[in-house]
């Protein structure tokens, strides 16, 4: 039967998950774990291919091209990558027919309005190709599950305590000029490791040189440092050798880092001329980067905002409904198209 776990971050989702696909690969079949971004793809392969021994766990992505999926028990992908594989499922068909069962990680990116429509359109492919394919979705910040549920015809696993507590801490300040102030504030009442998130690149840069010229040990991380210079952020991070990781959502999805402490700095984001606020599902994925670490410290989350920003009113997790990205006219037209282009489509109807 599918299934929807919707546990706060830190509960045990990718253990549960992981449990699971022992259990399938026990009696034969292959798992595909698809997960939003090809850092926890990498990550995850190291992790489970330490807990699964004899398992061939293999993350497919655009940096690993060479690789074969046949030679594969356990797949990581992509939405992207499972998305052409579910385009041209009668190519895969002879490995692909073995697959059990479907982990979608971090299964709110439905509603994204970039990789929303590749992960929806895949799930919604293989379940038509392969009845038999299981799917399990995971996320902490499904808002609506019963939506969700009711599609899957899952059943639905809810919220259950977070192993370590999460103290939230609202600060007002008069203008966005006064934010500075108020985030070395937070930095030295709280002086674990700490993950700072900025919408801009810019923004993480300047923040990140202004933080150092002050004496705090910190380095920017987003999309537009080489892979390297981020990996390297990242174990200095692990390491201690930094407090604090200045970062665009680029760490909002999954990866696990030793932090204590999660900042909310920027709450407004742009498209175009207008100004949108931070949902409070990327809020809640941020936060859920403190305190992940059972018997650790307890995570806080500092929100910074101006009146007009209302902090305090992130600290509740009422999460906006989830809804599929699928429906604009061009992510519905690409699905159609490789719908028929991949044989689900027999007739104009």
């Amino acid at each position: 039967m599918h299934c929807l776990i919707t546990w706060p971050t830190g509960t045990g989702k990718t253990w549960t998950a992981r449990q699971e696909a022992a259990e399938v690969l026990s009696s034969g079949g292959r798992v595909l774990v698809c997960v939003p971004l090809k850092a926890l793809a990498a990550e995850l392969e190291l992790e489970w291919g330490a807990a699964l021994p004899g398992v061939t766990v293999r993350a497919f992505t655009s940096d690993t091209r060479a690789r074969a999926y046949q030679d594969a028990q356990v797949l990581i992908l992509t939405p992207e990558r499972l998305d052409l594989i579910s385009r041209a499922w009668r190519r895969h068909h002879h490995w692909l027919a073995a697959a059990r069962l479907l982990i979608a990680d971090e299964v709110h990116l439905l509603a994204d309005p970039v990789r929303g429509p590749r992960l929806d359109g895949a799930v919604t492919r293989l379940r038509a190709a392969y009845p038999l394919l299981r799917v399990m979705a995971l996320s902490a910040t499904v808002g609506d599950p019963e939506t969700l549920r009711a599609w899957l015809g899952a059943a639905h696993l809810p919220d259950r305590p977070r192993r370590t507590p999460l103290h939230w801490h609202a600060r007002t300040v008069p203008a966005a000029r006064h934010k500075p102030a108020a985030l070395q504030d937070a930095l030295r009442s709280r002086p674990g490791p700490t993950l700072i998130f900025t919408h801009a690149r810019r923004r993480a840069d300047a923040l990140a040189a202004d933080l150092t010229d002050r004496g705090v040990a910190a380095h920017a991380h987003h999309a537009g440092l080489s892979a390297q210079t981020r990996e390297a952020a990242e174990a200095a991070f692990r390491r201690g050798d930094l407090q604090a990781l200045v970062a665009t959502p680029t760490l909002e999805l999954g990866v696990n880092l030793p932090c204590e402490h999660v900042v909310l700095y920027d709450l407004t984001r742009w498209e175009g001329a207008r100004a949108l606020p931070l949902s409070r599902v990327s809020a809640w994925q941020r936060a859920g980067r403190a305190g992940r670490h059972a018997g650790g410290p307890p995570g806080h989350v500092t929100v910074i905002g101006t009146a007009q920003e209302r902090p305090e009113e992130y600290v509740t997790p009422d999460f906006e409904p989830l809804r599929s990205a699928l429906g604009a006219e061009a992510a519905a037209q690409d699905f159609l198209l490789g719908s028929v282009a991949g044989g689900y489509g027999r007739t104009e109807a």
